[in-house]
């Protein structure tokens, strides 16, 4: 026995021209084909909001490196970074936090409806992935660096800039020193040779 095999029913209809007909098992097999290919494609929600979750995490450590050491520059009153550009990152940093504990909000709660059996296992996954996220969070957000407001950056600068002449010039005080300690060695031992020379070239034993 054979049925009428319709267009939409086809796994490629849209390169088909017209209707063909096969049997019953073959009906089957390309449904069960079809489905196969369906499953293969398919990739569960949970899936991505993991993967998501990952790659949010990456951007996050990379951040926190940055701003790392724009708060320690700029709290030293270094002017590598500029203020504004750590306030920046740190408004990022606090974005990307919100959207990762969003995220693994939804992993916690994440339910398809029924149309997979969900595990023990899976849920107990789930619920693990939002309590480290949680601790993640906590470990890494909680104890960043604050950076100065305008006028203690202000001042940390002017107090930088201070230490740094000061630097400098004992650094030029010290090769004076040198520079002294120098001459004064040499002019000891010309005149360490002029009294042990003699005008008879006679070497007395001291």
């Amino acid at each position: 026995k054979s049925i009428n095999y319709d267009e939409d029913d086809c796994l490629d209809s849209e390169n088909l021209l017209e209707k063909i007909r096969v049997c019953i098992d073959c009906h089957r097999l390309l449904i069960l084909r079809r489905d196969k290919l369906e499953r293969s494609h398919y990739q569960c929600p949970l899936i991505e909001f993991y993967q998501k979750l990952r790659e949010m995490i990456q951007q996050l450590e990379r951040l926190l490196s940055v701003y790392d050491l724009m708060a320690e520059s700029l709290n030293l009153g270094e002017s590598k970074y500029q203020l504004q550009d750590g306030i920046d990152v740190k408004n990022k940093i606090t974005k990307f936090g919100e959207e990762i504990d969003l995220i693994s909000r939804k992993i916690e709660t994440y339910n398809d409806d029924g149309k997979t059996l969900c595990t023990e296992r899976q849920q107990s996954i789930q619920k693990l992935i939002r309590r480290s996220t949680i601790q993640y969070l906590r470990d890494n957000l909680l104890s960043l660096n604050e950076l100065p407001d305008v006028e203690h950056y202000e001042r940390l600068k002017q107090s930088h800039n201070e230490m740094i002449e000061r630097r400098i010039q004992w650094e030029k005080q010290m090769v004076l020193i040198e520079q002294e300690q120098y001459k004064r060695q040499r002019e000891e031992n010309g005149g360490r040779k002029s009294m042990i020379i003699g005008n008879d070239g006679f070497c007395p034993q001291t």
